[in-house]
């Protein structure tokens, strides 16, 4: 195990759950957050710079940093989303469609 992966387990974030984890030299971990009296999940997901997909990453974090509108339109589609469904992968699986379009892919 990484020490990253064992420090942020070590500040209380937890392993996947779910029917299909990342595996574990590619680990999401979940964790909350609490400000201004709500709670946020998050996941962190903890990518190897060796991964064949971290440059697609940062293409799409640097589109979303850059461009309102596809902003909007990844939150509005994470929103329709959630509301369709509570399973975890499937979540995952419907938002690949909108940022396949929006990397133009």
């Amino acid at each position: 195990m990484s020490a990253i992966t064992e420090a942020l387990l070590g500040l209380g974030f937890a392993r996947q759950r779910g029917r299909d984890p990342w595996p574990a030299g590619r680990p999401m971990l979940e964790g909350t957050f609490r400000c201004s009296g709500g709670v946020f999940l998050l996941h962190c997901h903890l990518v190897p710079t060796t991964n064949p997909d971290v440059g697609q990453m940062i293409e799409f974090r640097d589109l979303l940093r850059r461009d309102p509108a596809a902003r909007l339109a990844y939150a509005a589609d994470k929103r329709r989303i959630a509301a369709q469904t509570r399973d975890s992968l499937d979540y995952t699986h419907a938002k690949g469609q909108l940022i396949r379009c929006l990397l133009g892919r």
